[in-house]
């Protein structure tokens, strides 16, 4: 069985700001693309050798290209257990859990969030629920 047939696959979509970035090598776009995909509700807990098949480079390879990735902001990684690292995509290129579309996580401080409250607060009011 050809590799990565196993799994229930589509295919990708990739952000026009990961595929024109001139910042991430062809190698960190597919690394990228690939932790974005297994990247669910948990995060991606993919092996380095997983990787290291798919790209096909070398363990060591994969290292850098994580350690480049998380450098530049576009994934986290944590180690949980001591042994069990987990990969999620940062920021605006996290995934939903709908259909893979990518999940826009903005930054608002409290002041805005206060506004939208009694901006909802007011309009629940006047229309009813939302």
């Amino acid at each position: 069985m050809p590799f990565g047939t196993h799994r229930d696959f589509k295919g990708v979509w990739i952000r026009k700001e990961i595929w024109l970035s001139k910042d991430l090598s062809l190698q960190e776009k597919a690394l990228f693309v690939e932790i974005q995909s297994l990247d669910n509700e948990r995060g991606c807990f993919a092996s380095n050798k997983h990787f290291a098949e798919f790209l096909g480079v070398s363990d060591r390879q994969v290292r850098t290209y994580l350690n480049r990735l998380e450098e530049k902001g576009y994934i986290r990684i944590t180690i949980k257990n001591r042994n069990q690292r987990v990969i999620r995509a940062r920021g605006g290129y996290r995934r939903s859990s709908d259909e893979g579309l990518l999940d826009v996580e903005p930054q608002v401080d409290e002041e805005t969030k206060q506004k939208i409250e009694e901006a909802k607060r007011e309009i629940t009011k006047r229309f009813g629920s939302l």
